[in-house]
């Protein structure tokens, strides 16, 4: 990871550490994404979950529409820092295979990576993990994000990470 990269993954997860603080006791807030990592030039990033009890559906693992937003919200997350916006990017459309149950109080790691980045369009894979069985799949997912701001209103990675 480059030092500009390190930088914009500080101010990424600054950013989004104190927008989910103000946050009421939300759907946004207790699905608390933590960026670990995000590399601009590999166009990838990596987001930590830890969900407990609230997220469950009644077979005792996560809910499955809790699990599309994880997927939904590290794709969104790496598409807006790719895009250069800081809000706004509503999803176009999301594809979801659940391979694996999701288990709460346990730390899923998911990993989005960006497949194809036009100027309002960007299209987004991502795959899902417990932290101590890399190997072993949890959920894919695809994505497509829009974002309206005109390209000269967008911040670029340099501004961002200086």
């Amino acid at each position: 990871m480059t030092e500009q990269d390190r930088a914009l993954a500080e101010q990424w997860m600054a950013h989004y550490q104190d927008y989910y603080a103000k946050l009421p006791d939300t759907f946004a807030r207790r699905l608390g994404p933590e960026i670990e990592e995000l590399d601009t030039a590999a166009r990838t990033i990596l987001v930590r979950f830890c969900l407990d009890d609230w997220a469950l559906n009644p077979m005792g693992t996560v809910h499955g529409g809790i699990i599309a937003s994880m997927a939904d919200t590290t794709a969104g997350m790496l598409n807006k820092a790719l895009m250069g916006v800081w809000e706004g990017g509503p999803t176009v459309s999301l594809s979801m295979h659940y391979i694996r149950p999701v288990l709460a109080n346990s730390e899923v790691l998911v990993r989005a990576s960006c497949q194809k980045k036009g100027a309002f369009l960007g299209y987004t894979t991502c795959e899902a993990f417990y932290r101590d069985k890399p190997e072993e799949i949890l959920f894919t997912g695809e994505a497509v994000f829009f974002s309206a701001l005109p390209p000269e209103n967008r911040f670029s990675v340099a501004q961002a990470g200086g």
